[in-house]
């Protein structure tokens, strides 16, 4: 194996490593989020929809 490869070989496990760490944090604090209590009167925080209005064509020079 050249130390090209070695080197390569060694910065994908960091990648995947990192990857899979942010992936079960992400779980936990959705986890938690979940299971947190709620102050009277303070309601669930979603996401705004989002909206996708066409634009018109551009004129052709």
């Amino acid at each position: 194996m050249s130390s090209l490869t070695a080197v390569m070989v060694v910065v994908l496990v960091i990648w995947v490593g990192l990857f899979l760490y942010l992936w079960r944090l992400d779980a936990r604090i959705r986890e938690l989020a979940e299971r947190a209590p709620r102050a009277p009167g303070e309601e669930a925080h979603e996401a705004p929809a989002a909206v996708i209005e066409p634009r018109p064509a551009a004129p052709e020079r």
